[in-house]
C-alpha cells in the first residue's frame, strides 16, 4: 500500500492505517525538526504538527502524487515559521527589557511595572483570533504601520489593536474606592 492509499484509509477511519501512517510521519517529522531545533523543541513541534493535522484533516484534498505527505510537511513548515516568529519576538522583548533594566533613571518599581504590562499584553494577545495574532505579530515584526498592502491584514490589525486596547484598558483599571463620608458638622451656637 503506498502512502496516498494509506492516508486515504487513515482518513476513512482505519485504525491500523492511522497507526502505520503516524509511525511513518513521526520519524520523518522528527528528522525534519531535529535538523532545525533542539530535541525537546523538535518533539513539541512534531506534536503541534500532528494536532494541526488532525484539526484540519477535513480540509485535505488529494491533489497529485504524495499529496498527503506534502500537505503534512506544509503544516510542519508553518509550525516551524510560527516557532521562529515567537522566538524572534521573545528575543526582541528580552533585549528591550534588559535595556530598560540597565537604565539608571528607571528604578526597580518601573521595571516591575513594565514586566506586569508585558504580561498583561501577552494575556490580551492570547484572547485574539489566530488571524489577528498573525496580523499583530507581523506588525510588531515589520513595524509597517499603514503600509500593509491590499489584503485583509490591515483590517485584522486594526481590529486586533482595538481589541487589545479595550482588553488592556479593562485590565488596567482598578475598582474605585467609595468616597469616604465627610465628617459630620457640628453646629455650635456662636459665642456671645
Amino acid at each position: 500500500m503506498n502512502l496516498d492509499e494509506l492516508a486515504r484509509a487513515a482518513l476513512a477511519g482505519d485504525l491500523r492505517a492511522k497507526d502505520e501512517l503516524a509511525r511513518y510521519l513521526d520519524s520523518g517529522l522528527r528528522r525534519y525538526f531535529c535538523a532545525r531545533w533542539a530535541t525537546d523543541v523538535a518533539d513539541d513541534l512534531v506534536q503541534r504538527t500532528f494536532v494541526a493535522m488532525l484539526e484540519s484533516s477535513a480540509q485535505f484534498e488529494p491533489r497529485g502524487e504524495n499529496a498527503f505527505v506534502r500537505w503534512v510537511y506544509g503544516i510542519a513548515k508553518m509550525q516551524n515559521r510560527a516557532k521562529r516568529r515567537v522566538d524572534a519576538i521573545a528575543a526582541v522583548r528580552a533585549k528591550k527589557l534588559a535595556m530598560v533594566a540597565k537604565t539608571p533613571a528607571r528604578g526597580l518599581s518601573s521595571f516591575i511595572m513594565l514586566m506586569e504590562s508585558v504580561d498583561m499584553l501577552d494575556q490580551q494577545i492570547e484572547q485574539l483570533t489566530a488571524a489577528q495574532q498573525q496580523a499583530v505579530a507581523g506588525f510588531l515584526r515589520k513595524q509597517r504601520g499603514g503600509a500593509l498592502g491590499p489584503n485583509h491584514s490591515a483590517v485584522r490589525l486594526y481590529r486586533a489593536r482595538q481589541k487589545l486596547r479595550r482588553g488592556l484598558a479593562a485590565s488596567m483599571t482598578t475598582p474605585e474606592r467609595a468616597p469616604e463620608p465627610a465628617p459630620a458638622r457640628v453646629n455650635t451656637p456662636p459665642a456671645t
